[in-house]
């Protein structure tokens, strides 16, 4: 237990580092350009609302807050940002894949995103197309654990994802009809 309660806060404290940074640097705005087709089939799930953004987490996926002192899976208005864990069952259970999802109403530059995102081995990836957001995207490393993070900026907002691809022998594949509508379904929500 002690074991995976510390994956767990190394894993949080990762992607919540790599959240902080996207949100305390400023910067302009990234070029749209076309990839990966929106999602194929329709994806079902819930509306979550966070503190600036709405976004959908799909049935079988499980929301929860990305600081590793609160497991909420309920109530997401004070934060700017969620982990969305493919196949957990409670709070407790989070050695899995997962999409962490951030909106800012600031504008961040990607090289900054990428330069403080924790992760070796950092690669430019294929912009990643979701509904109408465009991200721009990389991989990297930490330890044996694998990611996929993109940003976009667009009315002022930037959206940034950190998904988790592998982890143990789960995988994630960030093209997948899930992880598109979880990021084609990001809306700011209105002040």
């Amino acid at each position: 237990i002690l074991m995976k309660k510390t994956k767990y806060v190394v894993v949080s404290a990762l992607l919540a580092v790599s959240m902080l940074a996207l949100a305390a640097c400023g910067g302009s705005g990234s070029k749209n350009s076309s990839a990966a087709p929106a999602a194929k089939k329709e994806v079902a799930g819930k509306t979550i609302k966070l503190s600036g953004a709405t976004v959908l987490v799909p049935n079988g996926w499980l929301a929860i807050t990305p600081d590793a002192s609160s497991d909420k899976t309920d109530d997401f208005t004070e934060t700017q940002a969620v982990n969305i864990y493919k196949g957990a069952k409670d709070a407790s259970d989070y050695e899995h894949v997962l999409v962490q999802v951030q909106c800012v109403n600031t504008e961040t530059q990607f090289e900054d995103f990428k330069k403080f995102s924790g992760l070796d081995d950092i690669k430019d990836a294929a912009e990643l197309k979701a509904g109408d957001l465009t991200f721009k995207t990389f991989t990297g490393k930490q330890g044996s654990y694998e990611y996929t993070a993109g940003s976009v900026v667009k009315d002022g907002h930037t959206y940034s994802f950190m998904a988790l691809t592998k982890i143990n022998k789960e995988t994630l594949d960030v093209n997948s009809d899930e992880v598109i509508a979880i990021l084609s379904s990001i809306k700011p929500t209105k002040e």
